[in-house]
């Protein structure tokens, strides 16, 4: 190495025999020094990034593998809490639906009962303005029933006499000892009373008699001592002349209570 201040004693001369080589072994060693040193360096620097990186990719596959379970694992939750939800809330729709249907019922039920209910009201409301109308006639009632009653006296006790002649009638039919001719006498003096006396006759019970005779044949055992045992479609007219001997008191009673003057009994 030159010195241009002190080129006497400073510079390298060729002509010093070979004193020059000091300066340039001065030079070399550090030289190598600093060679070795950045081979030894760069070996542990490229070592260790070889080791960080190493590192590093480890951390990263764990943290990815981690993740990745993390992950499924989140996934699966997610559908399981999912398919529990969507069942919950099936339930509640079906809850809801029935609850609908439920009210749906019960309001037609409570709309049945309200008209029900309302119904009854006026049919009530009827039969109070109707008791109150029954309330003002109530003595006069009374007392055209008593004459309607009086009225059909007369044809009740027809009625009883034709009743036990046709249980005399029924128990000589069913008889093995009394004569035929017994029975055709008491149904000719039935049939003689159902055609001249004017109650009997209004409720047809000439054809009615003639009906027994054809086709009653019902006779009871014959260790039978009670009469009222033989019969029954005798007994079935029996009921239904009584019946129509009431419906008629009735009519007439309703009748006359809308006359001009009910206590005056028409003539029949």
């Amino acid at each position: 190495m030159n010195d241009l201040n002190d080129p006497q004693r400073m510079n390298i001369r060729g002509d010093d025999g070979g004193g020059g080589s000091r300066w340039s072994y001065a030079l070399v060693v550090p030289m190598l020094c600093l060679a070795v040193f950045r081979s030894i360096w760069t070996r542990e620097t490229e070592q260790e990034k070889s080791r960080l990186r190493e590192d590093f990719e480890r951390r990263t596959r764990d943290t990815r593998s981690e993740l990745d379970l993390r992950y499924r694992s989140l996934v699966t939750e997610s559908g399981s809490s999912l398919a529990r939800l969507e069942l919950k809330h099936e339930k509640l729709k079906q809850r809801l639906s029935g609850y609908r249907e439920a009210f749906a019922a019960q309001s037609q039920l409570l709309a049945s009962e309200r008209r029900q209910l309302q119904s009854q009201r006026e049919e009530l409301q009827g039969e109070r303005r109707a008791l109150e109308s029954l309330r003002r006639v109530g003595p006069l009632h009374d007392a055209v029933l008593a004459q309607e009653e009086l009225a059909l006296a007369g044809a009740r006790a027809s009625l009883r006499a034709l009743e036990s002649a046709l249980e005399e009638r029924q128990a000589v039919y069913c008889s093995l000892l009394v004569p035929r001719q017994r029975r055709h006498v008491l149904e000719r003096d039935m049939l003689r009373r159902a055609r001249h006396e004017v109650a009997l006759g209004r409720m047809a019970v000439h054809d009615g008699l003639l009906d027994i005779f054809a086709n009653d044949g019902h006779c009871a055992h014959v260790t039978n001592e009670d009469s009222r045992r033989n019969g029954k479609l005798m007994w079935v007219y029996v009921r239904h002349w009584h019946t129509l001997l009431e419906l008629h008191k009735y009519q007439q009673v309703q009748q006359r209570l809308h006359a001009e003057d009910p206590l005056e009994r028409p003539s029949a």
